[in-house]
């Protein structure tokens, strides 16, 4: 998305691939690289940089627009190990300590 900022692009994303909007902060958690399959609509092998952005999840929706191709699953913060592979986005998940609303003020 080349005509939005990175923060905003993230945004977007988290909309059409998990059905959340929210506050994003502009500030990156950190970034990795992803060897896309097939199934993830790419061709075989695209090595691509995932950049990442905290979102304060502020609605849900019921339906998505990739509602079809992905599954929304919430789990907690000490749960990251037993659902994220090994790896830099493991570690920057299990790093991240989210902002409460009075740090924000």
């Amino acid at each position: 998305m080349a005509d939005h900022e990175p923060h905003v692009s993230a945004a977007i994303e988290a909309y059409e691939e998990a059905g959340v909007r929210g506050r994003v902060h502009p500030v990156p958690l950190g970034n990795y690289r992803h060897v896309k399959s097939p199934s993830d609509f790419s061709a075989g092998g695209e090595v691509v940089e995932v950049i990442l952005f905290p979102l304060e999840v502020q609605a849900i929706s019921e339906q998505w627009p990739e509602m079809n191709f992905r599954e929304r699953r919430w789990i907690r913060q000490h749960e990251v190990s037993e659902w994220v592979a090994p790896g830099h986005l493991r570690e920057i998940l299990a790093a991240f300590v989210p902002s409460t609303a009075s740090e924000r003020a």
